[in-house]
């Protein structure tokens, strides 16, 4: 896991909203994915980002708000049933995870804990979001590499 402060450039998601348990989102994507496959939508995708709205050391799990998305290109026509999100075009504390989903609560825990701290940064009113540089069908858990992005004030 490391840390580094940069610009995240705009990202364009097409998303479904998420009520509860953060680690239960993969339900979304699937549904999401599902979508975008009997659509034929997925030419106009690059990757795959989650956005988490709620603490969930406030918040109680079944009131959790997240979305699900799948960061589509500027031509992309976003159909009514799905939500559009713009993420990013900000400066934000960035850590990388590079191995399992499991290992997310504590990369989050570093983050906010250990890193962001030793910046002298302070996180902006913005969601904080995670982006997936690859996911589960293309490479081995060990392999996945996730982007948790903060952005600061």
């Amino acid at each position: 896991m490391s840390g580094e402060i940069k610009h995240v450039p705009h990202l364009r998601l097409a998303a479904l909203d998420h009520q509860g348990p953060y680690p239960e989102i993969g339900r979304v994507f699937g549904e999401l994915s599902t979508i975008f496959s009997a659509r034929n939508q997925w030419p106009h995708a690059s990757g795959l980002a989650a956005v988490y709205y709620d603490n969930p050391s406030e918040t109680p799990e079944p009131e959790l708000k997240s979305a699900a998305g799948i960061i589509v290109d500027a031509t992309f026509d976003m159909p009514r049933d799905l939500r559009e999100i713009t993420l990013g075009g900000t400066r934000c504390a960035v850590w990388t995870l590079q191995g399992p989903y499991s290992g997310l609560p504590a990369a989050w825990n570093a983050l906010y804990c250990d890193y962001l701290p030793s910046t002298g940064e302070t996180p902006a009113d913005l969601p904080p979001f995670e982006v997936y540089l690859n996911t589960p069908g293309e490479v081995p858990d060990e392999e996945l590499i996730t982007e948790i992005c903060v952005p600061l004030g």
